[in-house]
Formats: structure tokens, C-alpha cells, sequence
């Protein structure tokens, strides 16, 4: 069952997260300078305090998956409430 895609947002930054396409190689957790990923009991990452996430893209840039797309959310898209 395909699961939609995460959309994490903090400021004007967006990390949208590709669950399903994740074969829990645990680069990215191992990378991860906040300390916030992990792996579900499905073996697909989850991230967990994401207020303590920096945005660095230190995930986005190791998995050889491309789980993770770091992204700025434009001010117009912002102006109207965020990331629809």
C-alpha cells in the first residue's frame, strides 16, 4: 500500500519524505546531525522532534534513494498558509 509522502515545514523550509520508497539502509540516521531519524517496525525511516531539525540536508544529500527533497516554500505559498 503506497503511503503519501510526509511533508515536514518549519519556517519558510519544506522536507518532504518519500517513505515508501526507503529500504532502511540507515545512512541518513547515521548521518543526521540532529539525531532525529530512526526506522519504523516496517523498516521505513520516521523522524521524530523535528522542531530540533536544522534543515542542513545532510539526509537528502546521503540516501541513494532520494527519500528526502529539502525545499524552501516560496513567500507567495507562505502568505497563503503554507505548503498545500
Amino acid at each position: 500500500m503506497t503511503q503519501p509522502a510526509l511533508q515536514l515545514v518549519q519556517g519558510d523550509r519544506m522536507l518532504t519524505v518519500q517513505r515508501d520508497w526507503c529500504k532502511g539502509c540507515n545512512l541518513c540516521i547515521r548521518s543526521c546531525p540532529a539525531g532525529i531519524l530512526s526506522l519504523d517496525d516496517g523498516e521505513r525511516i520516521v523522524g521524530e522532534g523535528i522542531a530540533r531539525c536544522s534543515f542542513c540536508g545532510v539526509c537528502a544529500a546521503r540516501c541513494p534513494d532520494f527519500v528526502f527533497t529539502l525545499a524552501r516554500v516560496p513567500e507567495a505559498q507562505m502568505a497563503m498558509g503554507g505548503p498545500q
